[in-house]
């Protein structure tokens, strides 16, 4: 039973479990998408969920308000009302809503807006008491951290769900030393003034199933703006990880070498100590980075100055020669230390 109403679908299942709902009333609703249209402006696709709308009546859409100009239905067709359970587009909207929003009808224009304002107002309360004053820890622990690279980002899309959800994948990327910073985020085609923006901060500007209207081609091209068109979202997410990868400072690690024990000493005036040493294993390199161990325990670290086969300056010496070892301002070498040196190596992530 349950199965055959599943496959005539909702209607069938309301009339046999006897659902309804008032549509004698107000229409209520829910946003369940928006974007920018050519020639309608702000457009929220809206379940409705109580009531019925009406071509003309006023609305308010989360902190957006507006008189309804059209109601178009899941077909395309322009209907003059909403039932409840109807999904339609509305336009007429003073800015795009955002997916999730309530969506109720008002009795003035006037109402409209003061409600829409009053919301608008709340949330910005909201956002300022999550930034609370800093204490003087706060600013001790931010002056001892280490100073993060950053990823500036523009981002439009053609729709209000596509942007929520494109950049909280962005805002979720986790890369140690490096962060996202993103300078605005809307829905729309990419316009003149989004290129100007991207100049001026030096930021990626990235479209998302968005065009770039003539006036931004023309800007881009002038400033060297490159804007970055994307239909597939994990390729944006791809994209700037690989750029925030880019930003952070190469790290390199110590790679051992060999070592050398030091047979004999020479003390020369102009030059310091030279090590009369033996290569027990490996190799030395000229300007690797040395560690002396004295009963195996290191008591020097820096960089070997100097590396000579007799008289002759050497670029390396292996194993199982005899050469002689200079240290960059470390002249206090004695018989039987070793000297292990190290190559300093780029560490290369997947």
């Amino acid at each position: 039973f349950m199965s055959w109403v599943f496959v005539y679908g909702p209607q069938v299942q309301a009339e046999l479990l006897e659902l309804s709902a008032n549509a004698d009333r107000h229409a209520e609703g829910v946003v369940i998408e928006a974007k920018m249209e050519r020639g309608r402006g702000a457009v929220a696709t809206v379940l409705i969920e109580r009531g019925t709308l009406k071509r003309g009546d006023h609305v308010v859409v989360g902190c957006a308000f507006g008189k309804v100009r059209a109601i178009v239905d899941h077909r395309g067709k322009r209907v003059k009302l909403a039932s409840p359970a109807m999904p339609v587009s509305v336009d007429g909207l003073s800015t795009l809503p955002e997916v999730g929003d309530s969506l109720a009808v008002v009795v003035s224009e006037k109402n409209a807006r003061k409600l829409a304002e009053n919301r608008e107002r709340m949330k910005r309360e909201e956002l300022m008491s999550k930034a609370r004053r800093k204490t003087a820890e706060d600013l001790f622990a931010e002056a001892q951290a280490v100073e993060c690279e950053e990823l500036r980002l523009i981002i439009k899309t053609d729709v209000q769900g596509t942007l929520q959800a494109l950049r909280g994948a962005i805002e979720n990327i986790e890369i140690p030393g490096a962060e996202v910073r993103i300078l605005l985020a809307s829905v729309g085609d990419i316009n003149e003034s989004d290129v100007h923006l991207a100049a001026t901060n030096g930021a990626v500007l990235v479209g998302f199933n968005v065009k770039v209207d003539a006036r931004a081609t023309r800007a881009a091209a002038d400033q060297g703006v490159n804007a970055e068109l994307y239909t597939v979202i994990y390729e944006v997410l791809d994209r700037v990880s690989r750029q925030l990868k880019g930003l952070l400072p190469p790290v390199y690690e110590l790679v051992r070498q060999g070592s050398a024990e030091v047979r004999v000493l020479y003390k020369i005036s102009s030059v310091g100590t030279i090590a009369g040493s033996y290569v027990v294993d490996g190799k030395l390199g000229r300007n690797n980075h040395a560690k002396v161990l004295r009963a195996e325990e290191c008591i020097w670290e820096g960089k070997l100055s100097g590396l000579k086969r007799f008289k002759d300056d050497a670029r390396e010496v292996a194993s199982g020669y005899e050469c002689g070892i200079s240290l960059d301002g470390f002249n206090e070498l004695a018989e039987g230390d070793i000297v292990e040196c190290y190559s300093s190596e780029l560490v290369v992530e997947d």
